[in-house]
């Protein structure tokens, strides 16, 4: 058995993901999206905040960010380029039997603007439209 670091995140990962799609009607060992449809995906990694974003002596909530925190570049580690194999890795065999389906990506990393600022990521997996 190799050793994976993010075995334990993928996991939490998945259990998030089946529960964000509990409420479609799908079989037991069926995806959103049927085998060999092109899809789009498009994630936002919404880093979490330090607190020298936040205003001293305040909640660390988005209303108290410092003016200058609050449209700052997330350029740091971890690369946007292994977060989104992790959540495309993470989907499959939920929302697509493969990854390899994706044929257009987009994905960014931001710092998270909205509540305690404590990270989130968004995914939205869409079918390529034939033109």
């Amino acid at each position: 058995m190799v050793y994976n670091p993010a075995a334990r995140a993928r996991h939490l990962f998945v259990e998030a993901l089946v529960q964000a799609i509990e409420p479609i009607d799908l079989d037991q060992e069926e995806c959103v999206f049927t085998p060999r449809t092109p899809l789009t995906a498009d994630i936002t990694m919404h880093m979490p905040r330090p607190q020298n974003h936040f205003q001293r002596n305040r909640p660390r909530v988005d209303a108290f960010l410092r003016p200058e925190a609050v449209n700052m570049d997330y350029i740091r580690t971890p690369d946007v380029d292994n977060l989104a194999k992790f959540v495309l890795d993470g989907m499959q065999g939920v929302v697509y039997t493969n990854d390899s389906y994706i044929t257009c990506l987009r994905s960014r990393k931001v710092y998270d603007n909205v509540g305690q600022c404590n990270g989130r990521t968004t995914v939205v997996v869409t079918r390529n439209e034939i033109v």
